[in-house]
Order: C-alpha cells, then sequence, then structure tokens
C-alpha cells in the first residue's frame, strides 16, 4: 500500500486521485475481510465438539456478520471508485430490457414485482455504469421495502431528454432526509434493522451527475412510498467516460 500512497502523490491532490486510491485501499483491505470472515468459521468448526459457552459461538456469528459488512462496503465503494475511470465507451440500451436483467440478477423475494409497462426509451452510457445505476437503485428498493411484498414500477421516455422515474409502494423516506440520503457511507436505519453500506444512492447520484443530468427523491402519486426521479440528456456522455 506504501507503494500505491507515493504514486498517488506525484500524480496530485485532485479528486481523480482520491478515486484510484479509494479503488486501490478497497483491493487491498478485501483480502484482511476475507480473513475476518474465514477464521472465525474455522474456530466455530474446532469448537463442534467442545465444551464452550454458548456465548463464545454468539461471538463468533457476530464477528463473522461485521466482517460481511466490512467486505460489503469495500465491494460497494470500490465500484463507486471505477465511475468515471474505469469504464468503457457510452453505449445506448434499451431501459427496459436492462431493468429486466437487473431485477433478475437481484434474485427479489417472490413477493416482490416489477411492472414495466410503462418502461420506454433508451439511456447512452458505459454499459457498467448502466448496470450500476439500475442494480443499485432497484436493490435499494427490495432492500428498504417494509413488507412481505412490494411493487416496484417503471416509468419512463426518450426524446430530447430521457426521463426514468422508479416508484415502489414502501415506506419512503421523509422529506428532510431525502437530500442525507444521498451522501456517500449514509444509512437511514441502523445496520442490524437493515443491511446496507450506505453507498447505493450515492452511486447513483454520481453515475447520473457525471453524464450531464439531474436525480431526486419525490412523492409518489398514491402516496405511499417513494419515487427515484431521474433527468438524463438523449445520447449523454459521461464528462470523464472511458478514462483509464
Amino acid at each position: 500500500m506504501a507503494a500505491h500512497a507515493g504514486q498517488l502523490e506525484k500524480g496530485g491532490g485532485s479528486e481523480d486521485s482520491f478515486e484510484t486510491y479509494l479503488y486501490l485501499i478497497t483491493h487491498d483491505l478485501r483480502a484482511c475481510f476475507r480473513a475476518l470472515k474465514t477464521i472465525p468459521a474455522w474456530i466455530a468448526e474446532d469448537l463442534v465438539d467442545a465444551d464452550v459457552p454458548d456465548e463464545v459461538h454468539t461471538h463468533l456469528e457476530m464477528l463473522m456478520t461485521q466482517a460481511l459488512r466490512g467486505d460489503r462496503m469495500l465491494i460497494d465503494l470500490r465500484e463507486f471508485s471505477r465511475v468515471g475511470r474505469l469504464s468503457g465507451p457510452p453505449m445506448t440500451e434499451d431501459i427496459r430490457s436492462v431493468v429486466a436483467r437487473c431485477w433478475q440478477a437481484l434474485n427479489p423475494p417472490d413477493g416482490m414485482q416489477l411492472d414495466l409497462e410503462k418502461a420506454e426509451g433508451a439511456v447512452t452510457l458505459p454499459q457498467e455504469d448502466t448496470i450500476r445505476l439500475f442494480a443499485a437503485l432497484l436493490e435499494n428498493v427490495v432492500k428498504h421495502h417494509d413488507g412481505p411484498g412490494g411493487h416496484v414500477r417503471i416509468v419512463s421516455a426518450g426524446g430530447p431528454e430521457v426521463r426514468i422515474r422508479i416508484e415502489d409502494d414502501g415506506p419512503g423516506i421523509a422529506q428532510e432526509y431525502r437530500e442525507k440520503a444521498f451522501e456517500l457511507l449514509t444509512t437511514l436505519r441502523p445496520r442490524d434493522a437493515c443491511e446496507g453500506s450506505g453507498v447505493g444512492l450515492a452511486l447513483a447520484r454520481k453515475i447520473v451527475e457525471s453524464a450531464g443530468g439531474t436525480i431526486g427523491l419525490e412523492d409518489v402519486p398514491a402516496g405511499r412510498g417513494l419515487c427515484v426521479s431521474i433527468r438524463l440528456p438523449a445520447g449523454a456522455e459521461r464528462v470523464n467516460g472511458g478514462r483509464e
């Protein structure tokens, strides 16, 4: 890691250097968290037939849970660092198709339903960022839904400006917390109540704004739930897209 830091110092203190450093440090730290996940599991196996207090197994499970959370956060931060640096050239993709693929990869609970009837138009972004954008927003809906089932609706249209609305019927976010929800590493609920790294909405905003668009949170017409509203220039190309 010392060598990595020295290389970055030569490059200056730009935002790009910070994100390069973020990418490198998350890569290196993941090896530590993999050990933190694996070693407690080995210890638990060694103690199967041992006469130890139940608290020992409870504490080992707590350690593995924290290691999994840390590793998930590092993965999400690594993806955040890649936006605008390690992405390919812009590609135009059908919104309905890419959302359907992301939904299938997410493997949502049986009770969660996706409505693509009004999903029209296309987006032009680096392919990796298109996947990151919709995957992060759909995962956010599923993760924070407070019922056994739910409904997600995608409403989109093309034209001089691509407009996308991702509407859900979950608990929503109070008006006073909506801007804060986009801050990196911010979670509005305790991680014991809802697992999450606090990167998803920050990642989505970075992708959209890098392409010259806007993203925000709005009420849904039905009252309950939340709408993520996105506006992108048609054929938008990232300002720093495809840079290695």
